[in-house]
């Protein structure tokens, strides 16, 4: 893409699951800042969006995420770490899927361990079924998260048996590795979830925060984590303001 085509494509109003697209495969995230979109709707007044404990940073560099398989023949786009950034913790991993799933599909990820640190899935669109070993099953929707604390080890599975899949369409999301501290790596493994209707909203001026992790604009959410961080799913309207 040149310069001109870039610019041109970031004028066109973006809605939810496009911008944050755009976050993950451009490879915006910075550790202790968060997970967001740093965008309002016009004529918004940027400090009513500004946390007082936010600490300004300046960026470095650019980089751009690859496409690699995580078995099962998905693929996804790994925004951290790459070539350029291997120095992340407490963050592990951040994959953007964006899948097309055909109706009636079954075969997802089959069991797989986990150990000392917490796989955190947000969905965007469609939906996600899993299962552990620990008899913990159920179905992650979009605009949902799920923080699975691995802790001293457990087998995990995303399943098919998810009224989405048998229908089919698009599935995308967002997973997030979170390492946990020396002394929580042997914690004992544990589930948390949180559904769209329970995720903590702000709307302001044509623009929403939702708070995934941690504490934002007064909003607080029910996620408790080992590693203190902040996960916020900024939107917008198109054409707000």
């Amino acid at each position: 893409m040149t310069d001109r085509e870039r610019i041109d494509e970031e004028r066109e109003p973006m809605s939810r699951r496009d911008a944050l697209g755009r976050l993950v495969a451009g490879g915006a995230l910075a550790a202790g800042a968060g997970l967001g979109l740093p965008f309002l709707p016009r004529g918004a007044r940027a400090e009513a969006w500004v946390q007082p404990a936010f600490k300004s940073r300046a960026v470095v560099r650019h980089t751009s995420g690859s496409m690699e398989s995580v078995g099962g023949g998905i693929k996804v786009r790994r925004t951290i770490p790459t070539k350029g950034i291997a120095d992340v913790d407490p963050f592990i991993f951040l994959d953007l899927f964006d899948l097309q799933i055909p109706a009636g599909a079954k075969a997802m990820l089959p069991p797989h361990p986990h150990r000392g640190f917490v796989p955190v899935t947000i969905m965007m669109e469609g939906a996600v079924g899993h299962r552990d070993s620990m008899g913990n099953r159920g179905i992650v929707d979009a605009g949902g998260i799920q923080w699975l604390t691995a802790g001293r080890g457990m087998q995990h599975a995303d399943h098919g048996d998810v009224p989405f899949l048998r229908r089919g369409g698009r599935m995308m999301g967002v997973q997030l590795w979170v390492n946990l501290p020396r002394q929580s790596k042997m914690t004992a493994a544990s589930i948390q979830e949180a559904t769209p209707a329970h995720v903590p909203v702000v709307d302001h001026a044509g623009a929403r925060a939702r708070s995934l992790v941690g504490e934002a604009f007064g909003k607080k959410s029910s996620v408790r984590t080992a590693t203190a961080m902040l996960l916020v799913d900024y939107g917008h309207t198109p054409g707000a303001g």
